[in-house]
């Protein structure tokens, strides 16, 4: 009986190996919460540039960002070294427009 059971059993298939998203599926505006409540919001451009602004909306940090792996890696503009953060581990992300704005 144990060897009809098992053979009843569905075999599952595994599960595709998900894709990372492109940087037009990235690109956007993001507001972050940071752990002392502080806000900053992260515009993600599709040609891997971003811009930081307060919550004022003046400009904080600027430079160049990419996807590595699971992680958002952000290299600021001068000598700041590049930092990587997994999404929501250092603070709240959300995302409040889907499509970063044109450049002027």
């Amino acid at each position: 009986m144990l060897l009809l059971a098992a053979c009843n059993q569905e075999r599952s298939e595994p599960e595709p190996a998900q894709q990372a998203p492109s940087p037009e599926e990235i690109a956007g505006t993001y507001e972050a919460t940071l752990a002392d409540g502080s806000t900053i919001r992260h515009t993600l451009n599709a040609d891997g540039t971003y811009l930081d602004t307060d919550a004022d909306g003046n400009p904080a940090e600027n430079g160049n960002w990419r996807l590595e792996g699971t992680q958002l890696c952000y290299d600021p503009e001068g000598s700041e070294p590049e930092a990587c953060y997994d999404q929501g581990t250092n603070a709240s992300v959300k995302r409040i427009e889907n499509e970063a704005p044109a450049p002027e």
